[in-house]
């Protein structure tokens, strides 16, 4: 038997691309990729179309498709550093791209470990368009023409100033790049006492991250991309690595 749609109670009938076949066509990228997820080791795959059968052809055909065509004019411009100001709906169209291919990243390795997402934040993407709680997206600009894709699971200590001693909070990061344009995720699930209370995330790379990566979630005001600086080199590590640190209150 079929295992399940993440999203829906369908049998998982059709498989996912991670990139869209439209990325694909537009970075005319046709050669073996490095993929690595967590703390597996990286293995070369022959080809950047990578598939995972997690999701029903009625999902794939439906809400996801509509979800690329709403991208395709806006990632369209951003992968290939296109600058250009996103307004609050813009914002969120992109916000909401970033965790599906997040939860999707996250459904590809299950043999050693749970799915970080819940079957409520799932179905809530699906039906209501919503964001999981306690989320950020990050956008920012990458000096190479690529595709990537990174994503640990952490646990963070969680600091509330009224207890001496910290929580400890489930957290996923995923990093994504697509041409110019990366994408960082991170979604906590922080107990339920304090759902409704802000926190900060403390990042343990040091580095000019606020100027680095431009906030688009929880959307707030226009924004104009890209950032004053971008990444080169080794430094999208030392990006997918920064929230190895902890969340306070």
């Amino acid at each position: 038997m079929a295992r399940q749609c993440i999203f829906c109670s369908n049998p998982a009938d059709s498989k996912e691309h991670v990139w869209p076949a439209w990325i694909l066509r537009q970075l005319d990228i046709d050669r073996p990729m490095r993929h690595k997820l967590g703390r597996n080791p990286a293995k070369i795959v022959p080809k950047a179309e990578l598939q995972v059968r997690c999701v029903c052809n009625t999902c794939n055909q439906g809400w996801m498709h509509d979800l690329e065509e709403l991208n395709k004019p806006i990632i369209g411009k951003l992968l290939e550093g296109i600058a250009m100001s996103l307004d609050t709906t813009q914002q969120f169209t992109v916000a909401r791209w970033a965790v599906k291919t997040s939860m999707i990243q996250d459904a590809m390795d299950t043999r050693n470990r749970q799915m970080f997402y819940t079957a409520l934040e799932h179905t809530a993407i699906r039906s209501k368009s919503a964001i999981p709680e306690n989320t950020a997206v990050w956008l920012g600009k990458y000096s190479l023409r690529t595709l990537s894709i990174d994503g640990y699971d952490v646990g963070l200590d969680f600091h509330d100033p009224d207890s001496k001693v910290p929580e400890l909070v489930n957290g996923c990061v995923s990093t994504i790049v697509v041409g110019h344009l990366m994408l960082q995720v991170f979604t906590a699930h922080v107990p339920e006492k304090y759902s409704n209370r802000p926190f900060d995330v403390t990042c343990t790379v040091p580095g000019p991250w606020d100027r680095l990566l431009i906030p688009v979630w929880p959307v707030t005001v226009q924004v104009n991309w890209p950032p004053p600086l971008f990444l080169k080199g080794t430094g999208l590590d030392k990006l997918n690595g920064r929230l190895r640190g902890g969340i306070s209150l």
